[in-house]
């Protein structure tokens, strides 16, 4: 992304369950945000043809990171987003960070808006495995939490 000649950064899922035509979406939006309003753009999937039973854990878990993290995203799984690139190079940096995208440009006074996108289904089902899966999205979780609540934003006065 350092190399990227373009003041905008926009990722998309590596599964194809991105539809390319709503990028359009999120770029007609990005034009309309001025520069004194720092906002970065992200997709919200409409449907999920999962089975109700993973519909509903993720729904659970996305009501729990929305009380603990308060980033403004009410689908943090979906990949399509698109963010200015000078803010994220300056971001904290891990692996799997792209899951926290929103937080951390929140933590960086940015506004979080949100466009709802379609989705495809999966060509293959979710590589999962427990729990090395959820006990690093633990572990990245607590991390983001622990960032928030330490950032230090440095006053400049003149003397």
């Amino acid at each position: 992304m350092q190399a990227a000649t373009y003041p905008w950064i926009l990722t998309i899922d590596g599964n194809c369950q991105n539809e390319p035509a709503d990028i359009q979406k999120l770029l007609s939006i990005a034009e309309n945000i001025h520069q004194e309003h720092k906002a970065i753009v992200v997709g919200i999937r409409k449907q999920s043809d999962e089975p109700w039973q993973r519909r509903l854990l993720t729904k659970i878990s996305h009501r729990i990171r929305q009380l603990l993290l308060k980033d403004d995203c009410p689908d943090p799984g979906c990949n399509l987003k698109l963010f200015p690139k000078a803010t994220f190079i300056n971001i904290p940096h891990f692996n799997h960070m792209h899951r926290f995208i929103p937080a951390l440009f929140k933590r960086e006074g940015y506004k979080i808006i949100n466009v709802p996108v379609s989705q495809y289904r999966r060509e293959r089902p979710p590589k999962i495995r427990f729990p090395h899966h959820v006990l690093s999205r633990l572990s990245d979780f607590f991390g983001v939490m622990w960032l928030n609540r330490r950032r230090c934003r440095p006053e400049l006065k003149n003397d």
